[in-house]
């Protein structure tokens, strides 16, 4: 860009001399400069025609094209400081470059205060910590929807709860192909935008916006690679240790996971604080969802890349209830409970997920030109023991103290139920800080738009990218 610029200023000058040569061009008044490079330049201009002047040795024609040259020089600096002030990576667009890795880290119903960096005093999460430190921290960021799958329709199509087809679990008026609604073929996904302009996509994890059967699976709806679990029988278990999962629409059974009961009553943490199963013949034989899935990413990024990929990795961690292990957590003296240690054994083993993707970055020598965002589908829920407890849905913790100042929470379009811990993070894409300008997830489809050069994507979003250099003033009010 601005190479192109200075070349334009440049073609310019040549112009201007050849129309001057021929006598068809009048000088530019100072009023004029100003108004297309501003005070300083009409200022320095004029400055350099006094102090140039001489009518024994140039003519006026002369003296101009000193003025223009300058012009050029002055509009050539400008546009070089403007690009310094970009990330280079999102601005390099030659044969030999291309435009960066995206991957979209989304978690399950995680607390704005379950982040150690956002306030959590209770346990750390390290590598979130790491991001927020590294990237930027939007402060001001909103959830598509208070409910997890109208929200990731939303985020996905970038489309508000106005005019995403996908708005409640309950209730629906598509055709009845399933109990649960779904998205539709004339959906414009993020996956159908990026795959038209060069990247591969990939999503892994939690789909929740169509089952099998339905034009919703994400290997129908723009994604080359998928890897995910379906509904059908007994959902809750299917969140920790699935039986079976759909990789590019053709079903894979996990046969280790198959009799396991979320509501056994001899589930229990051993005194190394590794989770078993009750009732289950050969538990460590049995495969935990955080771990499939991780695995999952960490193949994918390993492969070799020839085009820019897109990686859309939805957790569903902290909704699983049962973590797979608690580390230092099981030590945690009252007042803590097993209630609290497995929603903090949840969010640490996501943050272990996220040390794994960054680290694994660096090793492939991906990190330099990739932006990672995390962040999560809804506001506050305590899902996994809030249900079981007497103080009422939405209360805040008594030990964790992870709910935030905000009112209510998931399921409900109040505050509490939409601020979502927001980050973005991409050396050399991201300049570290903090924005206060407000931001939803049904922005992603934009910014990804504008990351991958195009305009096309259909979307009530706006691109946040220049929030990423800092430039808030390119960026909408909307707070």
């Amino acid at each position: 860009m601005c190479a192109f610029f200075l070349c334009f200023s440049l073609s310019r000058r040549n112009n201007l001399l050849e129309a001057l040569e021929s006598g068809g061009v009048e000088p530019l008044p100072s009023s004029a400069i100003e108004n297309l490079f501003g005070a300083d330049a009409a200022a320095n201009t004029f400055e350099f025609d006094v102090q140039n002047f001489s009518t024994e040795t140039e003519n006026p024609q002369e003296i101009y094209m000193k003025t223009i040259d300058k012009m050029a020089f002055l509009a050539a600096n400008a546009m070089f400081t403007l690009c310094a002030l970009l990330p280079h990576s999102l601005i390099a667009k030659g044969k030999d470059t291309q435009p960066p890795n995206i991957i979209l880290i989304l978690a399950d119903d995680l607390s704005y205060w379950d982040i150690s960096h956002f306030g959590q005093k209770e346990f750390s999460t390290p590598n979130i910590d790491r991001m927020a430190r590294e990237g930027m921290v939007f402060s001001n960021a909103y959830a598509a929807s208070p409910e997890c799958a109208p929200s990731r329709a939303g985020l996905l199509t970038g489309r508000d709860m106005g005019h995403c087809t996908f708005r409640r679990l309950g209730t629906d008026v598509r055709p009845k192909l399933h109990k649960r609604p779904y998205l539709l073929p004339d959906d414009e996904t993020i996956a159908h935008v990026l795959d038209s302009s060069g990247y591969i996509t990939c999503q892994i994890g939690k789909w929740h916006v169509g089952e099998p059967g339905t034009p919703g699976m994400p290997h129908l709806q723009g994604f080359e690679h998928s890897l995910c679990f379906d509904h059908e029988n007994n959902k809750r278990t299917q969140y920790i240790y699935p039986t079976r999962l759909w990789r590019n629409g053709v079903a894979e059974q996990i046969p280790e996971n198959k009799g396991f009961n979320i509501d056994h009553r001899n589930n229990r943490f051993d005194k190394d604080g590794l989770f078993v199963p009750g009732g289950m013949p050969n538990p460590s034989k049995m495969r935990y969802c955080e771990d499939i899935y991780i695995e999952e990413a960490i193949k994918f990024l390993r492969m070799p890349h020839k085009k820019p990929f897109f990686m859309y990795y939805a957790s569903t961690l902290t909704h699983a209830e049962w973590p797979k292990e608690l580390r230092e957590l099981k030590d945690k003296p009252k007042p803590w409970t097993d209630d609290q240690k497995r929603w903090a054994g949840q969010v640490t083993q996501m943050d272990r997920s996220v040390g794994a993707i960054l680290n694994e970055l660096k090793v492939q020598g991906l990190d330099q030109n990739t932006l990672v965002i995390f962040t999560s589908d809804n506001g506050y829920s305590a899902w996994g023991y809030r249900k079981k407890s007497n103080r009422g849905p939405w209360k805040d913790d008594l030990v964790l103290k992870n709910k935030g100042p905000w009112d209510r929470g998931k399921f409900i379009a109040a505050n509490g139920g939409v601020i979502i811990p927001f980050i973005a993070w991409g050396p050399g894409i991201v300049k570290s800080g903090k924005t206060k300008r407000a931001v939803s997830s049904y922005d992603f489809k934009a910014t990804f738009a504008a990351i991958a050069g195009t305009t096309t994507a259909k979307t009530d979003g706006v691109s946040f990218l220049p929030l990423f250099a800092g430039n808030e003033s390119d960026y909408p009010q909307r707070d």
